[in-house]
């Protein structure tokens, strides 16, 4: 995307700085719902403004070293994606914005850091550009927790899958090609049965709509491990990613868990024991990515 930033500093476990011209103007990266706005105690930068998800992903941003007179909007305010909500303080500690990135809830209400640049890879708070060359991106969260795809063909099909099945419990052991089925118990996690929860575990969601949306073409194995194992010679690098992507987490031989890649730094996830298939942001950086053969 063509951006205004310069550089951007590594993450360092809280988040990261956009190297900028002061009075920069600064844009939203999410449609969202402003919750501070102003004046900041306890952190190293200037004013801030911190915007909870309204995309259906339980997330939010913080864009602090903001100049407190060029701050557009106060807490309770809605926002879109794209919209000025400010402009890069002329002084301070740092060299430019400081973006923060928290997901599993708002900032402070214990949601976890994670690195901004996993998620807002293509929406970076600058001026709105258009998607990442190659991703086309068929799809947009809603303000619901849902989906909207559009367009046709084998990937905007099976995002279409994922977005049918949102809100289905997770079940270890469940899921299979035709939908949610009841699970098995997890014999190493007492909290963790199956039998009795009808739905999926994250390695059946991506099998369902993989298999949904090749109309029964691609028949992917049943675990993580697997999963991989039967799509690594189409590896892709993290920067090249496209909607429908699979994501994979853990060491070559132990993965762990997979989900699948939507746009923008979100994908399509049956978390654990207690949640549901939902979109949320990419977990840090995954360990590999691949692209299912041939709906891609």
């Amino acid at each position: 995307m063509t951006s205004t930033y310069s550089a951007v500093s590594s993450y360092d476990g809280n988040g990261i700085t956009l190297q900028t011209m002061p009075g920069t103007a600064v844009y939203s990266p999410i449609p969202g719902r402003v919750v501070r706005a102003g004046q900041v105690e306890g952190k190293s930068f200037t004013d801030w403004v911190v915007i909870d998800s309204m995309a259906g992903i339980d997330a939010s941003v913080v864009l602090g070293s903001l100049d407190a007179g060029s701050i557009t909007v106060k807490p309770g305010d809605s926002v879109h994606a794209g919209q000025q909500i400010g402009a890069v303080a002329s002084s301070g500690s740092g060299s430019g914005l400081w973006l923060e990135a928290w997901a599993g809830g708002d900032q402070f209400t214990g949601a976890h850091n994670i690195n901004p640049l996993t998620w807002l890879k293509w929406n970076l708070p600058t001026v709105p550009a258009p998607a990442a060359p190659g991703e086309e991106c068929p799809a947009e969260p809603d303000a619901h927790g849902g989906l909207t795809v559009t367009g046709g063909g084998a990937i905007a099909d099976t995002l279409r899958a994922g977005q049918q099945v949102l809100g289905t419990p997770y079940s270890w052991g469940g899921g299979d090609l035709t939908g949610p089925s009841y699970g098995v118990d997890d014999p190493d996690d007492p909290n963790g049965s199956g039998a009795h929860i009808r739905g999926f575990e994250c390695s059946s969601l991506v099998r369902y709509m993989v298999y949904a949306g090749s109309n029964h073409a691609v028949v992917l194995p049943r675990t993580a491990q697997q999963q991989y194992d039967a799509t690594k010679s189409h590896e892709v690098a993290m920067t090249a990613l496209r909607p429908g992507d699979l994501l994979f987490w853990g060491a070559d031989d132990s993965l762990y868990h997979v989900g699948m890649y939507v746009g923008s730094g979100t994908m399509f996830a049956a978390p654990t024991t207690g949640q549901t298939v939902k979109l949320e942001p990419v977990w840090g950086t995954p360990s590999h990515a691949t692209r299912p053969q041939p709906i891609s």
